[in-house]
């Protein structure tokens, strides 16, 4: 160092000088640490958002798990019922084999098929996805002419699990639709 400067820098000011330029340092580190935080936080909230399904094969494919739970209801299996119900609404409406059919909304006799008209998906986890189903129950029967027929509005919401080919279903009660309709 410059013999005229090292007066004027005390161990002091030395300690000062590096003090400041560690804590410059660190300020430095936790800001671009929070920024990618940040960026990582965006990047799972986009992940997470509940979005229209547009793919023809997998609305097809939630549809018919849809028609299968509507097959199971309309024959009264109570046994195949229990299994394509999902855990959470057994535990919720304390389901057994015995009062299935009671604890469940039953459709009038005959068969039905299930015309799914609008869909939107949640992923659940890597290989899971949720999808919440709005659309029609249609009466399956000999169509005569000028024969009107009978729908009812139903919604469902469908948990695919593509790792092991299964899936679970449950009743819904149309909020994610009746919210979207009451914002129009």
């Amino acid at each position: 160092m410059d013999e005229k400067l090292e007066p004027y820098l005390t161990k002091r000011k030395l300690l000062l000088i590096v003090f400041l330029l560690l804590l410059i340092i660190v300020l430095f580190i936790v800001t671009i640490g929070q920024k990618s935080l940040e960026k990582e936080v965006s990047k799972k909230a986009k992940e997470d958002e509940i979005r229209l399904v547009t793919n023809a094969s997998r609305f097809y494919t939630v549809s018919s798990c849809i028609d299968k739970y509507l097959t199971y209801l309309g024959d009264h299996d109570e046994e195949k019922l229990l299994a394509v119900l999902s855990s959470n609404y057994i535990n919720k409406k304390e389901i057994t084999e015995e009062n299935i059919l009671e604890k469940i909304e039953s459709v009038p006799s005959g068969s039905y098929t299930y015309e799914a008209r609008k869909m939107y998906q949640e992923k659940i986890l890597n290989e899971i996805t949720k999808y919440y189903v709005l659309g029609n129950m249609v009466k399956n029967e000999l169509l005569e002419i000028n024969a009107q027929t009978e729908k009812k509005v139903a919604y469902y919401i469908v948990i695919l699990d593509e790792s092991t080919l299964s899936f679970s279903i449950e009743p819904y009660d149309g909020q994610l639709f009746k919210q979207e309709t009451n914002h129009e």
